[in-house]
């Protein structure tokens, strides 16, 4: 199998793909930011945007910004792997796609907020060189990755 990370633009796809991974969080997408309507109209105008597929099945997504110059630290929205793909190397994959074109962007930093319960992914974020920097809020941490 090949997972060719594909960037998508379009609101009714990145809605979409929202609504498909919306409960793969402990607290869904939709909980967190409101309308996914509105919140994929802003990720189409500022966001990056990539898909894994196999065939025409979602298998993964990633989403992130690099567009802070001054502090040059890009910021990862979203990743997730659908269920029946995970363990296959597609969440490092897109993992390693964000932090490549956030450095090829200018960026200096990686920044995510991750769910103090969301031990697994704590612990995933640890193995590919994440930190945790900070209190986020009552429920989550703010994480840093160095892209050198």
């Amino acid at each position: 199998m090949s997972f060719n990370p594909t960037p998508i633009t379009s609101e009714t796809e990145i809605v979409h793909v929202l609504s498909y991974f919306n409960d793969y969080f402990p607290r869904s997408i939709e909980s967190r930011v409101g309308n996914l309507v509105t919140y994929a109209s802003k990720l189409a105008d500022h966001a990056c945007v990539f898909v894994t597929k196999d065939s025409n099945a979602i298998s993964g997504v990633v989403i992130f910004y690099a567009n802070d110059l001054v502090s040059k630290v890009a910021y990862l929205s979203h990743i997730a792997v659908s269920v029946e793909y995970q363990n296959m190397g597609i969440g490092s994959l897109l993992l390693q796609l964000s932090c490549l074109l956030s450095k090829g962007y200018g960026m200096t930093k990686i920044k995510l907020e991750v769910d103090k319960v969301n031990s697994k992914a704590i612990a995933y974020y640890e193995k590919h060189g994440f930190t945790i920097v900070s209190r986020a809020s009552l429920d989550s941490y703010y994480m840093i990755k160095e892209l050198t």
